[in-house]
């Protein structure tokens, strides 16, 4: 990293790692015309270089580590993506739906007998998330389905999705 520096020796935010191309004024370890000097980048270079000496990383919070590590806090959240499809929750959790539009999620814990409705909300980030309060699914072998109605296009997903609590 000291390598990419510049002459005043701060560390660029990106630097060219392909063929060269002079006529943009791009080679090979040299910085892209990024910001620079970027003290953002120095400072995390610092930061490593610390990391390294202490032999741990330097600025971990001391509240992080008591939390998820000495205390193994798990979490109550159940993440489900079209491209991450878990199997099944445990019970008590609540299942977290994100998906890439606006939506509503219907939803039963007892085969469609009886079912519940939750609206997504735009997280801002191009992401749109629904918390399924499966907290009352206590009994394992359950199984909890749902599916989706797509406002936008105006119609329903056409399958169910299905978890068992275990």
């Amino acid at each position: 990293m000291e390598a990419f520096a510049g002459d005043g020796g701060m560390i660029p935010e990106q630097v060219w790692d392909t063929e060269d191309v002079p006529s943009r004024g791009l080679f090979l370890g040299r910085p892209t015309g990024s910001a620079m000097p970027l003290a953002w980048a120095h400072a995390e270079y610092l930061k490593l270089r610390r990391s390294i000496r202490d032999g741990r990383v330097f600025d971990t919070p001391p509240q992080t580590v008591q939390r998820y590590v000495k205390e193994k806090t798990p979490s109550d959240r159940v993440i489900w993506r079209f491209d991450h499809r878990p199997p099944e929750l445990s019970p008590g959790d609540v299942l977290r739906v994100e998906v890439l539009a606006p939506a509503l999620v219907r939803w039963s814990g007892d085969h469609w007998e009886t079912t519940h409705e939750v609206k997504t909300c735009d997280t801002g980030l191009g992401i749109h998330v629904a918390d399924l309060d499966t907290k009352d699914l206590v009994k394992t072998g359950r199984m909890l389905a749902f599916t989706f109605y797509w406002p936008g296009a105006n119609r329903w997903e056409g399958n169910d999705f299905t978890m068992t609590v275990a």
